[in-house]
């Protein structure tokens, strides 16, 4: 019988069965996680993958308050900084046209896929930046 729910908790429960089997394959694979905080508050922050010589950001984000204040820019290029540290050979992320696609190209990210439309009138872009 096939269950249905929004709940976190069966979320994660899946998200942990996949990844206790890609463990099996990802033998060499972490975890990233780069934030800037204003006090207490979380002003902008950065969650990425590594697997082997490849790291995936699975979500970048800067509070409203605080954006177009370099935030983004850092949090990337430290990024950039860990990859190099590791020999990572590129990042890769998905973003949609609402969510400031040019920013990843002013950063130097290259858009090797884009899906237009993919839902609504937004695009969908898959970039990806070698890292030298």
């Amino acid at each position: 019988m096939i269950l249905q729910d929004d709940r976190e908790e069966s979320a994660e429960r899946i998200r942990n069965t996949l990844r206790k089997y890609n463990r099996e394959f990802f033998t060499d694979s972490e975890t990233i996680n780069l934030y800037e905080e204003d006090g207490d508050k979380l002003i902008g922050g950065l969650t990425a993958t590594r697997d082997f010589d490849s790291i995936y950001i699975d979500y970048l984000v800067v509070d409203q308050d605080f954006r177009k204040k370099g935030i983004g820019r850092r949090l990337i290029l430290q990024l950039e900084n860990i990859a190099r540290e590791k020999k990572v050979k590129r990042i890769m992320l998905n973003t949609y046209s609402f969510q400031s696609p040019g920013f990843y190209e002013r950063m130097g990210f290259k858009a090797n896929l884009i899906i237009d439309p993919v839902f609504s009138n937004y695009k969908h872009y898959h970039f990806i930046k070698e890292i030298l």
